[in-house]
């Protein structure tokens, strides 16, 4: 491939597939039947409530998608929710490869539930990850002449004087 560049893979390995559903139609044992005929994963999304929420294993993985506890894509997730999510990843991994995702991310949530979860799972993180900390943004005021748009500066998790 003249120009181009492509990745060299390590070993052949199939192609899986997973469907994310988003209609209450497919809510429906002949959907589920037809996804383990073919060995298609259903993808457990919780989307706040938006969308139907399914736990069917149909393939030999799981894949999950977590939009928000309370509000999609917005929201974190509880240490109770969290836990809840654990359990059933530990019941899923019992029989099936587990993937788990998280979109919860208009408020930068994503990553500091992935952290907690990981640790309620006992995978491995950093000590230094123990208690992952949002970054604080100061607002200031803009000097006399400038302009007068917000500039955002990083304060370093300490809060700013008023």
């Amino acid at each position: 491939m003249t120009g181009r560049s492509r990745l060299a893979i390590d070993a052949n390995r199939r192609l899986r597939h997973a469907v994310e559903i988003r209609h209450a139609s497919f809510v429906s044992d002949d959907f589920i039947s037809l996804l383990k005929k073919h060995g298609i994963g259903l993808v457990v999304a919780d989307t706040a409530g938006k969308w139907p929420k399914m736990f069917e294993v149909t393939a030999d993985f799981v894949y999950v998608r977590l939009h928000g506890d309370k509000v999609i894509y917005t929201s974190g997730y509880t240490r109770r929710a969290l836990d809840e999510w654990a359990e059933r990843i530990r019941e899923w991994h019992r029989r099936a490869d587990v993937y788990v995702y998280f979109d919860n991310d208009v408020k930068v949530r994503a990553p500091y539930d992935a952290q907690t979860l990981m640790r309620k799972l006992g995978l491995c993180w950093p000590a230094d990850a123990d208690k992952p900390r949002l970054p604080r943004w100061n607002f200031r005021r803009p000097a006399r002449g400038a302009s007068r748009a917000p500039s955002r500066t990083r304060t370093g998790g300490i809060p700013a004087r008023r």
